[in-house]
């Protein structure tokens, strides 16, 4: 496992979320320093969102209903997001063959803060031969709260 977490917090007072999380992004890849400065208090509030992604390496795919559905369940507990809020999560699948034509490659369930699942549905012969074979692993950006 590979994690990688950068503290932010953005400089503004009435962002939407969708403004809010998109700058989180960005801030979280470039590496730029931002504060929370909320219009009510004087000094802002402490720097609690953060940026987190990993990587799960290959393997430990499980087969889920038939030959051609997998899943894997993420452990991004390393990222320290609170419970009770869920981070946002973005996945894609790596490898080399084949990954490009699985489907299910963007859509997590049962977000939590220290876990996901992704399923995946491969439709040409055996989800577990070709992810295996084409070493699939499972790369993610989540955006979360640690305060």
């Amino acid at each position: 496992k590979q994690w990688y977490q950068r503290r932010v917090a953005i400089t503004a007072g009435d962002y939407e979320m969708e403004r809010f999380l998109i700058l989180l992004l960005c801030v979280g890849l470039t590496g730029a320093a931002v504060n929370i400065v909320a219009p009510h208090q004087s000094g802002g509030a402490p720097p609690c969102a953060t940026v987190c992604a990993g990587t799960t390496g290959e393997g430990g795919w499980i087969t889920y209903s038939s030959d051609h559905g997998l899943y894997r369940d993420i452990d991004m507990s390393g990222c320290g997001f609170v419970s009770g809020l869920t981070p946002i999560v973005t996945t894609a699948v790596s490898g080399t063959s084949g990954q490009w034509l699985v489907q299910g490659s963007s859509s997590t369930y049962n977000v939590d803060h220290d876990s996901f699942r992704l399923y995946l549905y491969w439709e040409i012969g055996s989800a577990q031969s070709y992810a295996s074979g084409g070493k699939w692993t499972v790369e993610w950006i989540a955006v979360g709260f640690t305060c």
